[in-house]
């Protein structure tokens, strides 16, 4: 799908201007390559175009440890709710705990009421289980 997406950024993102395509083209382009500062500092264009979708797909697909946390931190620097459903799925399906506390971090940043109850649920989860 990214590689998709930079083949047809027109309406991705927030700023529909030449220069904010033509950067995010790249950021996607970058996300596939070994270099891993590209693929931080491509993160980090998606954040500054407020690219939403990109980053989503990012934290669930980049084969990169490090990349899918940086995704998943840079949902939460957003706050968009659209992130919500995605950073709980992190939360209950990862293996990783230093990603899952990334998701729940981002979780609290979005700060809306249904954020902080998947919160407290993934907490009761928790206890149950111990």
């Amino acid at each position: 799908m990214i590689m998709d997406q930079a083949n047809g950024v027109g309406g991705l993102i927030n700023q529909p201007d030449d220069d904010a395509t033509t950067r995010l083209a790249e950021a996607l382009l970058n996300l596939r390559r070994r270099d891993l500062d590209l693929r931080r500092s491509a993160v980090g264009v998606l954040l500054e175009l407020r690219a939403v979708p990109e980053l989503i797909e990012t934290m669930h697909t980049n084969e990169h440890w490090f990349i899918r946390m940086a995704a998943a931190q840079a949902l939460g620097q957003l706050g968009d709710a659209r992130a919500m459903p995605h950073l709980e799925q992190v939360l209950y399906n990862t293996h990783d705990k230093w990603f899952a506390f990334d998701a729940a971090v981002a979780l609290t940043q979005i700060g809306t009421p249904e954020a902080l109850d998947a919160l407290h649920v993934f907490r009761e989860s928790l206890r149950r289980e111990s």
